[in-house]
């Protein structure tokens, strides 16, 4: 990553003993809730008081929200993952405002009860990302373009904050430098902008999809994504939600099987 793309101003300042503290906390408050109910149980619900419930609840959802942010404040930042791993990086291209949305309560629902792409993870945008992070990190460093001005960084990819009189000229250049890419499905011009430079510069079979939840969502992504792509999108929403492609850009869809590294076998072993 050449340092003259980057804008370290724009970047979140790491918080390491502050992301230590908070992920113990969290931790702590998570298993102790879970101590208290265990001992709530075994006295028996009647007799459990109420205060006590109380308690147990807010450990068990506090804590997980500390952990959270304690991982946030210890995200590594995507170029030092690209200085540390010389491999071709991922590249993760999805909507800053999609993001933004996954914070709210509804999304967080239908996350919960929405297609997941494997059986053993949630469909709420974070869990999956999370999990693909992982997968992906085994191929190269998993970094995407961080939202201007963010507090703390999004788990799962590692942010790269650019210079936005440069981020196209940059990105441009990530895309032909990936290993794999990955594609949140979503409709703002900045994601219509990069996904018109990844039809024109890269292999299709490197490209992953990943469909939307909601199906107004996935009617609004197909109607201009069909505008741009060889093979259009079907008018019926697959009941898969992620989407490979051959050499001439036909979709394919992947299946959803029971990990993660099952589900998205077909897509490394093409």
């Amino acid at each position: 990553m050449k340092k003259h793309f980057v804008n370290l101003s724009q970047r979140p300042i790491r918080r390491p003993v502050r992301g230590v503290f908070y992920k113990f906390l969290g931790w702590t408050m998570f298993v102790g809730g879970g101590l208290l109910a265990f001992i709530g149980s075994s006295i028996g619900t009647e007799e459990t008081p109420d205060v006590l419930v109380v308690i147990i609840l807010f450990l068990m959802f506090a804590g997980p929200l500390i952990l959270w942010r304690g991982m946030k404040y210890t995200a590594k930042p995507g170029e030092d993952m690209m200085r540390e791993d010389k491999r071709p990086p991922v590249l993760y291209l999805r909507s800053f405002g999609d993001e933004t949305g996954d914070k709210r309560f509804l999304t967080f629902l239908r996350g919960a009860f929405g297609r997941r792409i494997a059986e053993n993870i949630s469909a709420w945008a974070r869990t999956e990302q999370i999990e693909i992070a992982k997968l992906m990190s085994n191929i190269g460093p998993y970094i995407t373009i961080g939202r201007p001005g963010e507090p703390l960084p999004e788990l799962g990819a590692g942010r790269i904050y650019l210079l936005d009189k440069n981020w196209q000229e940059e990105l441009n250049t990530l895309l032909e430098r990936s290993k794999l890419i990955v594609v949140r499905a979503g409709r703002t011009e900045g994601l219509k902008w990069e996904i018109g430079q990844l039809l024109i510069k890269v292999n299709p079979e490197k490209v992953l999809f990943i469909l939307p939840l909601a199906r107004k969502d996935y009617i609004l992504f197909r109607k201009w994504i069909n505008l741009v792509l060889p093979h259009p999108l079907p008018e019926k929403r697959p009941k898969e939600r992620l989407l490979m492609f051959d050499t001439d850009w036909k979709f394919i869809p992947i299946p959803t099987r029971d990990t993660i590294v099952n589900t998205l076998a077909p897509f490394f072993t093409k």
